[in-house]
């Protein structure tokens, strides 16, 4: 099951990375972000990673990825790519956060 959620982790980064450089190729509306979410919800639920490390890469991610915005040429491709892992990992994120409290409920 891990292995399922590396490479769907793998395709949410692949996505996010033509997407952030050819938003043109995007799915209409909000499809990429349910898709690139969705992604992350799988990855979330099959994650034995560390809690503390994904948690924190969510919080960094959601708090820097507009960050290099304003470089000119690269700023908007780089801000796309980061907004969807952002994404992806967000989603993941809170997947790890409601297991976390289903455990402690329950255990």
């Amino acid at each position: 099951m891990q292995k399922v959620g590396r490479i769907l982790f793998i395709i949410g980064v692949a996505i996010s990375v033509i997407t952030g450089i050819a938003p043109a190729v995007a799915i209409p509306g909000l499809a990429t972000g349910v898709l690139l979410a969705i992604i992350g919800a799988v990855v979330g639920y099959t994650d034995d990673s560390d809690v503390v490390t994904v948690l924190v890469t969510a919080v960094a991610l959601a708090t820097v990825y507009n960050a290099l915005g304003g470089i000119p040429g690269i700023g908007a491709p780089i801000t796309g790519i980061l907004s969807g892992i952002s994404t992806v990992i967000s989603a993941g994120a809170l997947v790890v956060i409601v297991k976390g409290v289903m455990a402690r409920v329950t255990g």
